[in-house]
């Protein structure tokens, strides 16, 4: 079986070769996060439904905890030095600004909205990572954001006191307007300053700080319901076009699946993140104080508003899509389509 190897990889046109020979073909598959979130959770499924759909023909090695962060992710897949990867959202604002609308605040702050969102915003989306050389398998939905700090944070003098790990770039200056310490860099990268104590605040869902066992250095987590954002797991555009099209129908199909799946997970998914919690003594502010959510909500307006002129016409059009189609499934209650 042919390996494609963090080391050394083969690049993407040598990779798309060996679509289809008899003894199969390993993808590596990279993701920042660890194998217990939902980005990990879809990887895992991922490799599980396309070693069943293409009958062991086509198969993923996953790398979780992966150094690279999302930009640096989608470069290596973009290069085919790993062949897939679950990038989020959030911090690809910096290569395109349409990709930020996964993670503006306020704009989905629950599983309902991001379905919505993931709904209206598919092909775009599909659209501009084919423009990038990578081809869109699925999306994975976080659940809705919140903040594991050092200590509770019941004004804005305790928030402004913290030291923040955001996720992107967008995040980072919400924090900073408010005259908050913010730094938008991967988790890899951040662990360390988390245990020396140089972060003292991580903006991230209950999923991500229970993959990370941030509970042993911030045991205080409040619901800020900032945004339920997505992350993206794509695939080397030539490796993937190269494939025959019994594999790449198997691909399509393990993707589909995968989806499907991480949404049946999301069902319980702030639950268990809360029983995880609990079980180890997290402190949960379930509602944020009324002055930090102003505080918040406001500055969340001036961010969207840069991002319209940011993203331009196809990004404005494209959170008018999102905004009107939630409106209309709310009215009908029934499932949000563009």
């Amino acid at each position: 079986m042919l390996v494609t190897s963090m080391a050394g990889a083969q690049p993407a046109n040598s990779a798309g070769n060996s679509g289809g020979g008899s003894d199969g073909v390993t993808w590596v598959a990279g993701s920042e996060y660890p194998a217990t979130t939902m980005p990990g959770v879809g990887l895992d499924t991922f490799g599980k439904r396309l070693a069943e759909h293409s009958k062991g023909a086509l198969q993923i090695k996953p790398h979780y905890d992966h150094p690279l962060g999302a930009i640096a992710m989608l470069g290596a897949v973009t290069a085919g030095e790993v062949q897939v990867g679950d990038v989020h959202g959030g911090p690809l604002g910096e290569v395109e600004p349409v990709f930020n609308l996964v993670s503006l605040p306020f704009v989905t702050s629950s599983a309902t909205d991001t379905r919505c969102l993931q709904s209206v915003t598919r092909q775009t989306y599909a659209s501009a990572f084919e423009a990038k050389g990578v081809h869109l398998l699925y999306s994975t939905p976080w659940p809705a954001t919140g903040l594991w700090s050092a200590w509770a944070v019941d004004t804005m003098s305790d928030l402004k006191r913290l030291r923040v790990r955001t996720y992107d770039a967008t995040s980072a200056a919400l924090m900073g307007s408010l005259g908050v310490y913010a730094v938008n860099v991967p988790f890899g990268e951040a662990m360390p300053r988390i245990k020396s104590g140089d972060i003292t605040a991580v903006m991230s869902s209950g999923d991500g700080g229970a993959g990370r066992r941030l509970w042993e250095h911030l045991p205080h987590f409040t619901d800020l319901n900032y945004a339920a954002p997505l992350s993206f797991t794509v695939v080397n555009k030539t490796a993937y076009d190269k494939l025959p099209q019994a594999l790449k129908s198997a691909v399509d199909r393990a993707a589909a699946d995968t989806e499907t799946a991480l949404w049946d997970v999301m069902r319980d998914r702030a639950q268990a993140n809360r029983r995880a919690m609990a079980s180890n003594g997290v402190i949960v502010h379930a509602v944020a104080a009324p002055e930090i959510r102003r505080e918040l909500q406001e500055a969340g307006g001036s961010v969207i508003e840069n991002w319209k002129t940011q993203a331009g016409p196809a990004g404005a059009a494209m959170l008018a899509d999102y905004e009107r189609a939630r409106k209309t499934a709310g009215e009908s209650s029934s499932l949000c389509k563009n």
